[in-house]
């Protein structure tokens, strides 16, 4: 007798690219959208720095580490908002 052979499928874990990139390096956190309208917040949250794209978090960071904020939205209707707690140069 011959075993019968049953493709399946599995599914994958989700695959999100974020609209909205942040990173921090030598004391610069640098802030990229994309060609879509973001809605860029950076907010202070404690000793925190919060970067969120609409209600999604996308980094926080160590205010201590940074700096300077470099924020680019890419295109899009973009708005890019830093909260008034924060006294950096952007």
């Amino acid at each position: 007798m011959r075993d019968t052979f049953r493709p399946t499928l599995e599914s994958l874990e989700a695959r999100d690219t974020p609209a909205v990139t942040v990173s921090l390096a030598d004391g610069l956190l640098s802030v990229s959208g994309d060609a879509a309208a973001n809605s860029i917040l950076i907010a202070q949250s404690g000793s925190q720095l919060v970067v969120t794209d609409g209600a999604t978090a996308v980094g926080t960071f160590d205010g201590a580490a940074v700096r300077e904020i470099w924020a680019n939205g890419s295109g899009g209707n973009d708005r890019i908002e830093v909260a008034e707690s924060i006294s950096l140069p952007c």
